[in-house]
This record gives C-alpha cells, structure tokens and sequence, in this order.
C-alpha cells in the first residue's frame, strides 16, 4: 500500500514545500491524523505572532528563517518549516537551541514521520 506522502512525493516536479502544500491543497488535505495541520496561512500567522510575542535573545528570528516556508503545525503548536533540502522542527517556544534540523526534503521527511523511520524529539 502506496503512504499519502510517497503517493505526493511521485506526483511532484521538484522538492520544493511550495510544490508540496500545493499537492495538499489539490488534493484538500488540511490535516493528517489530527497531528498535522497543513492550513497554510493559518500557520503562517501563528508562526509570525509567535515570533513577534516571544522575541528574545534565545529564540528564532524572521532572518534565521529566510528562504524557509512553513509547511505544517503539529497539535502540540510546534512548527514545521522547510526549504527544498532542509526540514526544521520548531518548538511553540521558538527556542533556537531546541530547533530539529532533518536534511531531508519535505516528502521525505513526512514519508519518514509516516513510515515510524523519523528520529525526533519533538514529532512523535
């Protein structure tokens, strides 16, 4: 049986999270197992609040993030961030410290959360 992610990753022309949100969005996926929340700018938007509201010394700017997307949020208000080679898992505290860093691309680091193949803290 073919996984959601695998089915995406081989109807895709690059890697890019762009390419793949519009996928979901084809398709009408704006959740999955209620763990992942795909609504682009939703997310988008917390993700700038939170920014905005927990702004310090020890946590994540807008700079740091240049030429990442916000591709998903996990239940637990964590973000997942990405760019065509490099998936970040940011805690809801943006501590920059606490930032999980995947070399994977988005395809393949949801076909890893999906397949149990994911080492990471923060996504279960």
């Amino acid at each position: 049986m073919s996984s959601l992610f695998n089915a995406l990753k081989k109807q895709a022309a690059d890697t890019l999270p762009e390419t793949f949100l519009r996928l979901l969005e084809e398709k009408g996926i704006q959740q999955v197992e209620e763990y992942f929340f795909f609504q682009t700018m939703y997310n988008q938007t917390a993700f700038d609040q939170a920014l905005a509201y927990l702004s310090s010394d020890i946590t994540l700017t807008a700079e740091a993030l240049s030429g990442y997307t916000i591709v998903a949020r996990t239940v637990d208000g964590d973000f997942i961030a990405a760019d065509s080679q490099t998936v970040l898992v940011i805690p809801r505290t943006l501590v920059t410290a606490d930032v999980e860093q995947h070399p994977l691309s988005v395809f393949d680091f949801f076909i890893a959360w999906e397949d149990g193949s994911l080492h990471s803290q923060l996504v279960s």
